[in-house]
């Protein structure tokens, strides 16, 4: 839709070039007739618009595809330019009373050829333009329909995996119910099958529960997309329904009707339903869509002062610090990398309050960061004395979704998942050192230089 607009704007650049040429010939016979120096003002103003409107062009043809790009539009600058130097000859001859040459430059008709010429760019140019008006049209109202069947068929996967789900639940709880049914009916050695039968209810309740949270990530995994889609839409449909008011003939036409019916009736409508649905998880939504949306931020290498930027997050944490009767203590000197600053701030934040908030409260609280450069990496640590992450979880906290240890504190299984995405952007990977007991050390590297590991494709979104 964007390019529409800009074609709309090229061509009525175009109609100002050809406008102004004809002022200018305009004030350029005035002249001649009456000698009359008021004349020329005309003349003057519409070689500046000319002049302007031709470095306007030159920018917009550029935002357009290469249709828009043909030599028959580099053509239109030289062309104007000529018919310019054509009429300076002529006001020349006129001022210098020299009326014979200056008919002389008029019978050659070099400036009517000249004129023809330009207009018959500017025509062409307007053909251009309404064609590439008219595939966008068509374009939008093509995905539009895309979209309303891709809604239909979200909904639809939707309704499936419910039911699916519906019908896996009712058959584990049939299993859990012959289970039991055994149990009650077991002989004398009833005190060993119960607890045999309990745990594999258990080990059946565990799979049940798993099974359920898999399933419901499965049935949020449609919306999102849908999400995304949702806004493309509703911004697409507002400015194709503003262009269709402006420019769309008369609603009743039969061609134009299914048009404005699907931007005004039947789009709304699906838009509706699929926020109605996503409201009850929402919020969840967001976090996923925030993690997913890792890749696509820009990356903005450049020197980062770690030893600044670690007093910042500690800063930001003194309060707590306070109230829990514990200390950070960064470690001098730290690398300088060329990184992401951004990136590097959100794992140092996440990492710091982890360990602000998993410390013992049974003995005072230390942290400590300390770093160092080796090759074409640098290692950064966050060592804490806090409960520490049993060695059977240190995979299990980097999934998403997934927390380990007690669960006493705010989270959602998303903070490290978060963090081990940012650093793998970076060119790095984290790992956790514990024994599960005695405090635990976060061990983090990237590249020193991430200009250098930059995938092509990463490259294009460095800023």
């Amino acid at each position: 839709m964007q390019q529409t607009l800009h074609a709309t704007a090229l061509e009525q650049t175009a109609g100002d070039i050809l406008a102004a040429v004809v002022d200018a010939e305009t004030g350029v016979r005035g002249y001649w007739i009456t000698r009359d120096e008021s004349y020329l003002k005309p003349y003057w103003d519409a070689k500046q618009r000319c002049d302007t409107a031709l470095n306007t062009l030159d920018h917009q043809r550029l935002l357009l595809p290469p249709p828009f790009q043909f030599s028959s539009m580099l053509r239109l600058r030289s062309l104007t330019q000529e018919k310019f130097e054509v009429m300076e000859l002529a006001l020349n001859a006129i001022k210098a009373s020299h009326s014979e040459a200056a008919l002389a430059s008029v019978r050659g008709n070099r400036g009517l050829i000249l004129m023809d010429e330009i207009r018959a760019v500017v025509i062409d140019l307007q053909e251009l333009t309404e064609n590439f008006q008219q595939t966008r049209s068509e374009e939008v109202t093509t995905n539009a329909a895309r979209l309303t069947l891709l809604t239909s068929l979200g909904g639809a996967l939707v309704l499936i995996l419910a039911v699916l789900a519906i019908i896996i639940i009712m058959r584990h709880t049939r299993e859990i119910e012959r289970a039991r049914a055994v149990l009650a009916s077991a002989n004398a050695d009833l005190e060993q099958r119960v607890l045999e039968r309990t745990q594999g209810l258990a080990r059946a309740n565990d799979e049940l529960q798993r099974y359920a949270s898999i399933v419901t990530h499965d049935l949020r995994a449609p919306l999102v997309n849908i999400m995304g889609f949702m806004s493309e839409l509703e911004s697409a449909t507002a400015t194709f329904a503003a262009y269709l008011k402006q420019s769309a003939p008369d609603r009743a036409d039969a061609a134009i009707a299914p048009v404005f019916a699907a931007v005004d009736e039947d789009i709304p409508e699906a838009l509706q339903f699929i926020r109605t649905s996503m409201t009850r998880m929402d919020a969840l939504i967001n976090e996923i869509l925030k993690l997913s949306r890792l890749g696509r931020v820009p990356l903005v290498p450049r020197p980062v002062a770690m030893a600044d930027l670690c007093a910042e997050c500690v800063a930001n944490l003194r309060h707590r610090l306070t109230d829990l009767r514990a200390d950070i203590t960064i470690i001098p000197p730290l690398p300088l990398p060329i990184s992401d600053e951004a990136s590097l701030r959100q794992i140092m934040m996440n990492l710091l309050d982890n360990a602000v908030k998993y410390l013992d409260p049974a003995r005072p609280g230390q942290i400590f960061v300390r770093g160092r450069g080796m090759g074409r990496v640098v290692i950064f640590e966050i060592e804490d004395n806090g409960r520490g992450v049993a060695p059977a979880d240190h995979e299990r906290i980097f999934e998403l979704f997934r927390r380990a240890g007690k669960q006493d504190q705010v989270g959602e299984g998303i903070g490290l998942a978060h963090v081990r995405t940012l650093v793998r952007r970076l060119g790095g990977d984290i790992q956790v050192i514990s024994d599960g007991h005695s405090g635990t050390v976060f061990r983090f590297t990237i590249a020193s230089d991430l200009r250098l590991s930059l995938s092509p494709d990463e490259k294009g979104t460095v800023t």
